[in-house]
């Protein structure tokens, strides 16, 4: 998830927006189950974003968009949420559900 070093320069949103367009696409192919070809690697990317989230509900520091500022973003955050809620609905695992109402929350929170 990252053209640069150390850790907390990553560019967090790019996992999640691969999970989010995951799940655009399952939309458009009109599946309700996940492909297995697509379960370990949807797994393993949701498991990485909840890890990356902090005490805040929020993710910890990582590379804007462009490269520009390190922090917590609105835009990362919401890439989080989107591709924690395709998990939730491809794995049917609540803890993903969980991790999105987490991340919303903090975003309201702290960001609004």
């Amino acid at each position: 998830p990252n053209w640069c070093l150390p850790p907390d320069m990553l560019q967090i949103d790019q996992v999640g927006a691969v999970l989010w367009a995951l799940g655009k696409w399952m939309k458009t192919q009109k599946k309700r189950k996940l492909p297995p070809k697509y379960e370990t690697m949807t797994r393993r990317a949701a498991d990485y974003l909840l890890s990356r989230l902090n005490d805040k509900g929020v993710h910890g520091n990582a590379f804007d968009t462009w490269e520009t500022f390190i922090g917590s973003f609105t835009y990362s955050n919401a890439a989080i949420y989107a591709a924690l809620q395709t998990a939730a609905h491809s794995l049917g695992d609540e803890k993903y559900r969980e991790g999105a109402v987490r991340v919303k929350n903090g975003v309201l929170k702290h960001f609004v």
